[in-house]
């Protein structure tokens, strides 16, 4: 089971997604989590040449 990811979602958000999954109670809780998502690109563009693609994903969720 992959509930989300942080950074590169396809689903259109752009905070990072989990899932809890209760096997007791036979139960899934979906869950989108803000982030300084800013803060990560301005690390990602001093790190990553040619990263604007990537940028553009993050700010975008697509």
């Amino acid at each position: 089971m992959n509930p989300g990811s942080v950074g590169q979602r396809r689903d259109g958000g752009v905070g990072a997604s989990c899932a809890i999954l209760d096997t007791l109670g036979s139960t899934v809780e979906f869950f989108d989590v803000d982030y300084d998502v800013r803060s990560v690109i301005g690390k990602i563009e001093k790190r990553m040449p040619c990263s604007d693609e990537l940028v553009r994903i993050l700010i975008h969720g697509y």
